[in-house]
C-alpha cells in the first residue's frame, strides 16, 4: 500500500471513528482503535468478552 493511501485511509477511518457514539462504546465496554495491521489500515472494535484470545478483534479494513 502506498504511503499516500495509508494516510488517506487512516484519515477516513479516524473520521468514521469520530462519528461513532463513544459513550455507548464505553457503556458496552467496546474499545475502538484506528491503525495499521497486516499491510492494511484498520478500524478495530474489540470487546474482551468476544473471545478468549485477548489479541483477537473485529477489523474493518481496506487494502
Amino acid at each position: 500500500m502506498k504511503k499516500k493511501d495509508i494516510v488517506a485511509f487512516t484519515n477516513k477511518f479516524k473520521e468514521a471513528s469520530e462519528k461513532i457514539n463513544h459513550n455507548l462504546l464505553i457503556e458496552k465496554k467496546i474499545e475502538i482503535k484506528v491503525g495499521f495491521w497486516l499491510d492494511s489500515v484498520v478500524l478495530r472494535l474489540q470487546k474482551k468478552e468476544w473471545t478468549n484470545n485477548k489479541k483477537a478483534s473485529i477489523f474493518f479494513q481496506y487494502g
